[in-house]
């Protein structure tokens, strides 16, 4: 998913690793014992909202364990800020979300962000996935160029039942 000129930090690197760990480990114990049944392995889904940012692609994936479309309580919220002149933003797309209760989706212009002289536009996402029980996250946003080349803005991990914050500039 990473094209050759952009990738993710090692910290986060180190992040995704303890993160799928368990799945691997799951997956390789099947392997190694003979398992029949491996359904302890994580298997892990995303789902995708999409926003077009003054012409400018924003997916914000927002993925979790599989049971997570058992446990989510409700759609998952995504609040998109982004700076209050000069900049237009508008949903567009999006999957079914967790368990098929879809998105709240909001656009914000704050204040405190601002174009800057370079065109860059800051923005902050903040989303939240309720659930019934305290289950990792991952949130990434990227944005998608005009040419199909994707480059990671920011990603975190996260939990159930926590906003996750993430910032960056298109």
């Amino acid at each position: 998913m990473v094209d050759s000129n952009t990738h993710p930090t090692l910290s986060t690197r180190r992040e995704m690793l303890r993160l799928f760990a368990g799945g691997a480990a799951a997956l390789g114990g099947a392997a190694v014992f003979g398992w029949r049944d491996a359904s302890a392995a994580r298997v892990w889904c995303q789902k995708d909202p999409a926003f077009l940012i003054n012409g400018r692609l924003l997916h914000v994936y927002v993925s979790g364990s599989n049971q997570l479309d058992e446990a989510v309580t409700g759609p998952t919220e995504v609040v998109l800020e982004i700076p209050y002149q000069g900049v237009e933003a508008n949903f567009i797309w999006a999957d079914e979300g967790f368990g098929g209760l879809g998105y709240d989706v909001r656009i914000v212009a704050v204040d405190w962000l601002e174009v800057d002289p370079s065109g860059a536009i800051p923005f902050a996402v903040k989303t939240f996935v309720s659930a019934n029980e305290d289950m990792a996250i991952q949130v990434e946003a990227v944005h998608e160029h005009k040419n199909g080349d994707k480059s990671w803005e920011d990603q975190r991990l996260g939990r159930t039942n926590r906003t996750v914050k993430l910032t960056g500039k298109l």
